[in-house]
This record gives C-alpha cells, sequence and structure tokens, in this order.
C-alpha cells in the first residue's frame, strides 16, 4: 500500500538495559492501525552506530536513533513510536520519497509527537 508504515515497538525495560524492539508494517488507512508516537530528534553523525535488538536480530542503527528509543522507552510497559531513521529505509530513493510524501500524514495520526533533543 502507497501508504503503508513501519512502527517500532520498543520493549519495556530500565535506561540502561539493551534496546529491544519489534518493526511492523501497518497502513495508515486501517482502522486497526495501532496508537503511535512519533519522534523528533537531531540525527546527528550517521556514522556513529549502536546496535539495538530488532525483531530478534542485532542491528545497527545511528547513535542519535538508538538514544532517542533509549530517553522514551518506558519502565513497566511497551511503548510504539514511529522514528525516521528507523522506519524508513534510508538506502531506498523511492521508499524514501513515498514516505516523506505522506510524512504529514504519519504525524498527524500519531497520539503524540516526543521530542529528543541530546545528552
Amino acid at each position: 500500500s502507497p501508504r503503508e508504515i513501519r512502527l517500532i515497538t520498543i520493549s519495556a525495560g530500565r535506561f540502561n538495559d539493551p534496546l529491544v524492539c519489534t518493526l511492523s508494517h501497518k497502513d495508515l488507512d486501517s482502522h486497526q492501525i495501532p496508537e503511535y508516537e512519533t519522534i523528533s530528534y537531531c540525527w546527528g553523525n550517521a556514522a556513529q552506530r549502536n546496535i539495538i535488538v530488532l525483531n530478534n536480530l542485532p542491528i545497527s542503527v545511528p547513535s542519535s536513533s538508538a538514544a532517542a528509543l533509549r530517553h522514551v522507552r518506558l519502565c513497566q510497559s511497551d511503548r510504539t513510536v514511529w522514528l525516521d531513521a528507523i522506519c524508513i529505509n534510508q538506502n531506498d530513493i523511492e521508499e524514501r520519497s513515498r514516505q516523506v510524501a505522506i510524512m504529514g500524514a504519519i504525524y498527524r495520526n500519531g497520539t503524540r509527537n516526543l521530542i529528543y533533543l541530546g545528552d
């Protein structure tokens, strides 16, 4: 679907616990899309990387993305978010342009926008 997005569910954990997440595909037009929050943050240096566990696999992500996820993670419950650097395949120019075109809808459909300004 042209309005399909990926959402990240961050498993509950303490601040220094490993980041364990699940990536799922959802259609923005579906009535069954779960509540999610968007994250705005400073991308920083994309060459600096951290490992997170995504769908049971270790994945290298920009350090700034990992830091944003770590700072919004909840201790007691999972949290579903949309974060551009992970939810959009940055190596696929066609996908990137499709996602940029619906970014307004992605932010509008989120329950709130979380802002991470960095350490």
